[in-house]
């Protein structure tokens, strides 16, 4: 029986990705994954196309079907869990999974090389983290509500960048049956009014970002011209590859929210990575001996382990409230702890004291 190609493999990951395309057939399918497959670098095809070596699914050929045994080594995969899932796709999306974490790992320890190699440090790397109004467990499809989006930028000869930085809340679009949930989660764990009148719409806050990442990462002015804000912004010139770090134990939240708001996650202009990847790629590169792991930094990174310190937060409604969610605050520590750890290896880091504050999307005079 014949092996499935990578192209396969890279269609049964999109099914997976994009919940909208999972009822397709494989020849509607193929045609929706063709633009995105052409677009993969050679590298990036590899990821699947090593997976025929690696996966024992066969094929069966042409008009039969794959009924009964297999051959040794071989795995027959056509059944569904206790939950009606495709065993085929979990196994897929498992191994897909495996290997994107290890491509993307070997991304970062390129990168941290290229810089040392280069004694140059001072890249800087952005860092994004999101909050949420609510999450909707008990439903079959889980909506996410984004709340809280904050982006900065960290390098290691600089530190916190005082500058390149944003912060937005999100106005809620929120699922029937959920309002008092938001409503609590306003009051008791993110501390902002409900309604939050200078909240943005999901159309707004992807104008924002995208024009924070075309300025400040890409480096390339965006002309502004008073039209509605629109989340689905084309452009007819090759993208760069743009990188935004998060933590990894929160980085499929920060993905799902990111979805929620560019209306799908080929809209995002940015790839979303490991945090602890990129850290532990250069802490590694210093310490002959003591190796860290990536499960290991992101213990170590985890803001939810530690105290939060709040004079880093750069948001003003945050400054006076008790102990609130605030997304800044945990991009401080992330950042601190990141420089931090590294400093211990060896390196000549800058930390900086305290991060300055933009324009907040908070009213001055609200009170609880």
């Amino acid at each position: 029986m014949p092996k499935p190609n990578g192209y396969y493999f890279y269609m049964q990951a999109m099914r997976d990705e994009k919940p909208h395309w999972r009822n397709k057939g494989n020849g509607e399918l193929s045609q929706l994954c063709s633009e995105g497959w052409n677009r993969l670098t050679a590298q990036e095809k590899k990821v699947y196309n090593d997976m025929k070596h690696s996966s024992g699914i066969v094929l069966p050929k042409p008009g039969k079907k794959l009924v009964g045994g297999t051959e040794k080594g071989e795995t027959d995969l056509g059944g569904q869990d206790s939950l009606g899932r495709s065993l085929l796709q979990i196994h897929l999306s498992a191994e897909a999974a495996v290997k994107k974490r290890e491509a993307e790992a070997k991304f970062c320890a390129e990168m941290a090389q290229n810089n040392v190699n280069r004694d140059n440090f001072m890249q800087e790397f952005y860092v994004i983290s999101t909050t949420n109004y609510c999450i909707t467990e008990e439903m079959e499809k889980k909506v996410y509500v984004p709340a809280e989006v904050s982006i900065a930028a960290f390098s290691l000869s600089n530190g916190v960048n005082k500058f390149k930085k944003m912060n937005v809340f999100c106005k809620p679009v929120i699922p029937f049956g959920f309002t008092l949930r938001v409503k609590t989660s306003c009051e008791k764990r993110l501390k902002v009014p409900y309604p939050f009148e200078d909240a943005l719409p999901y159309e707004e806050v992807a104008t924002m970002i995208y024009n924070f990442v075309q300025e400040h990462i890409i480096g390339r002015k965006v002309e502004t011209n008073g039209s509605k804000a629109n989340g689905n912004i084309q452009t007819n010139e090759k993208p760069k590859k743009v990188i935004i770090f998060t933590h990894p134990n929160y980085r499929e939240t920060c993905e799902k929210n990111l979805e929620a708001i560019f209306d799908g996650a080929h809209n995002i202009p940015f790839q979303v990575m490991s945090l602890a990847d990129i850290v532990v790629a250069f802490f590694n590169i210093k310490t002959e001996y003591d190796k860290m792991t990536s499960a290991a930094m992101g213990d170590y990174l985890d803001h939810k382990r530690r105290q939060l310190d709040y004079k880093d937060r750069y948001c003003d409604h945050h400054e006076k409230e008790d102990a609130p969610e605030c997304t800044t605050a945990i991009l401080a520590m992330w950042m601190r702890s990141s420089l931090e750890i590294l400093g211990s290896a060896g390196y000549k880091v800058k930390i900086s004291d305290k991060i300055s504050k933009p324009k907040s999307t908070v009213p001055e005079n609200f009170t609880w």
